[in-house]
């Protein structure tokens, strides 16, 4: 052993080249522990990816959940039945309503398509489509059972509120707001026979169903088939001349204002409609199998028709109805979608145009409190 070992040893101290060694390998740990700390960093970044994927693969199956749920739904309240024209349809019927449907839907290669709100410009229109429908299904209902006009178009109005109110809701836009006042029930049966013009004024407003303005209006004559299905007969007549000339005067589709006849008939499976505008004076007799069509499209493709007219406020309806205030609805019902713009106006507008008649008809406005029905709003 050497002198310098020697007193290395003595001082239990480790020789220089033990001292070299443990140096590399105190810098090599380093040199792990440096990696170990990039591999720990990089394994926290992947977590935090694998806890983003993961959220979004939870995001993306509660949506996947979802639209099958809305799906399913829009199969149950979307069937298929109702957008069936039977065989055995006037072949009229069936080009007057596949026109209709044509105006109101982006593809229409059949009835089919009615069901899926992404071929409708607004999902407002095909809530009011679908409404409508089963509104139509439950007066046929309601026909079968032998009820009066008035009790089937009550169902009817019952059905399209209560329709609103539990649709499929598939945007923002989808809900409609549906509410109706049944003026007839407030008056006394005779006056009600002289001075109504119209079973229902329906009201269709909201910017997603009307272009360029706040409303349009549909004067409604109801009919339940006395001879067969497709004869309409429309010779009534009151104190005032004949209902069809009354609702004839209502009748501008350059100022936003429509007027049709609508026919119940217990062996049909749909509506059939007419405007006014189709129907002569002669024999007061009408074949609705060459004039007709089904009525849920007649309407949403009348409420969107880009070549008419529209009322653009409250005060520009209650002075088109100043022109003809002899014609007094049994109904005043009122559809419209959501427009934060125009909430308020569009809120009011069932009560303004109810209290218009019950002044008309000499009544108190306090009568008309508790009155509507259908959507809370």
């Amino acid at each position: 052993m050497s002198i310098s070992e020697s007193i290395l040893s003595w001082l239990n101290l480790a020789p220089l080249n033990e001292l070299d060694a443990t140096k590399r390998a105190l810098a090599q740990s380093n040199e792990q522990i440096g990696s170990l700390k990039i591999a720990n960093s990089d394994l926290q970044k992947r977590v935090a990816r694998l806890g983003s994927d993961l959220a979004s693969i939870g995001r993306e199956v509660t949506s996947l959940n979802r639209h099958v749920s809305l799906a399913n739904a829009q199969q149950l309240w979307c069937k298929a039945s109702l957008t069936e024209l039977p065989p055995d349809t006037p072949d009229a019927i069936r080009r007057h309503t596949t026109k209709d449907a044509a105006t109101i839907l982006r593809q229409a290669e059949t009835l089919y398509d009615l069901i899926d709100p992404a071929n409708f410009s607004t999902s407002a229109q095909w809530a009011l489509y679908w409404c409508l429908a089963h509104a139509s299904a439950a007066a046929i209902t309601a026909t079968q059972a032998a009820k009066r006009e008035d009790g089937i178009s009550g169902d009817f109005l019952n059905e399209l509120a209560a329709q609103a109110r539990g649709l499929p809701q598939v945007s923002a836009e989808t809900g409609l707001q549906i509410a109706y006042n049944a003026i007839f029930e407030q008056c006394e049966p005779a006056l009600k026979e002289a001075q109504v013009g119209a079973d229902i004024l329906l009201i269709v407003a909201g910017s997603s169903l009307v272009p360029d303005g706040l409303a349009r209006l549909f004067w409604i004559q109801a009919k339940r088939e006395k001879t067969s299905a497709f004869k309409l007969h429309y010779e009534q007549a009151n104190t005032g001349g004949y209902q069809v000339d009354a609702l004839a005067k209502m009748s501008s589709e350059a100022q936003g204002s429509f007027a049709l006849y609508m026919q119940y008939a217990g062996s049909l499976t749909f509506v059939p409609a007419v405007p006014v505008a189709k129907l002569g004076r002669t024999s007061y007799t009408a074949d609705l199998a060459l004039l007709g069509t089904r009525l849920p499209e007649y309407i949403v493709a009348s409420s969107a028709k880009a070549n008419a007219g529209t009322f653009k406020n409250v005060k520009a309806i209650l002075a088109f109805l100043d022109k003809a205030s002899d014609n007094k609805p049994l109904y005043v019902v009122t559809i419209s979608a959501g427009d934060r713009q125009r909430d308020k106006e569009l809120t009011q507008l069932l009560t303004t145009v109810s209290d218009y008649y019950l002044e008309k008809l000499g009544m108190s406005k306090e009568r008309n409190k508790g009155k509507d029905r259908g959507m809370e709003r």
